[in-house]
Parts: structure tokens; C-alpha cells; sequence
């Protein structure tokens, strides 16, 4: 339950930082190409794919500063039954602020989209 919970916090957290970036360039043809230029380095260096751990050291280096790798990793060890992983802990403690910037961010963009 609680990897579907961290999964959906991921979520809302793309979603809200989409939407403030869009809010900010105002232009589908800038918003299009930026999507692409930061979901797909943070998609390879998160783990999803394969384990980090079967990835070069300079790559595992700069995936230390990669969020969602947290909550992979957290998911993985939730998914394997371990609770009690300092993974789960970690991810936690990176998905729930960053969603929570996120969401202030996007409400913030908006507010001053329509004003």
C-alpha cells in the first residue's frame, strides 16, 4: 500500500512541476521539448529500468542526486516485502517535501497566471 501511495506522490509531483513549467513558458512549442530534456535523464538515472547497482560508479555518483532514485529504491525494497528498509525511510523523506514544493509552486504559477 504504502510503494501505491509513493507511487501516486511521484505522481502529483511531476504533474505539479509540469504544470508550473508550462504556466511559466506559456508556449506548447517550449514546454514540449523541456519535458523531454528533464523526464528523461531523471527516467534512465532513477533505476527503473535496471538497478543502479549494474551501473557504472560515475553513473550510480550522479544518480545520488536524482529524487525519484530514492523513491525507485524505496518501491523495490516494499516490493520485495521489507518494511523495515532504510530505502523506504529515505524515499519518504524525499517524495513528501519535494511533492509539497511542487504543489506550492504550481498553486503560486497559477495564481499569477490568472491574475
Amino acid at each position: 500500500m504504502l510503494a501505491i501511495i509513493l507511487l501516486a506522490l511521484m505522481g502529483v509531483l511531476m504533474a505539479a512541476s509540469f504544470t508550473a513549467l508550462a504556466l511559466t513558458f506559456k508556449s506548447e512549442n517550449a514546454m514540449s521539448p523541456m519535458v523531454q530534456f528533464i523526464s528523461g535523464p531523471l527516467l534512465l538515472l532513477s533505476g527503473i529500468f535496471l538497478p543502479l547497482t549494474l551501473a557504472p560508479l560515475w553513473i550510480q555518483n550522479v544518480a545520488k542526486f536524482n529524487p525519484i532514485a530514492y523513491v525507485i529504491n524505496a518501491m523495490r525494497a516494499l516490493f520485495y516485502g521489507n518494511m523495515s528498509d532504510p530505502a523506504v525511510l529515505r524515499g519518504v523523506a524525499v517524495i513528501v517535501p519535494l511533492t509539497l514544493l511542487a504543489l506550492f509552486w504550481a498553486a503560486r504559477s497559477y495564481r499569477r497566471a490568472v491574475a
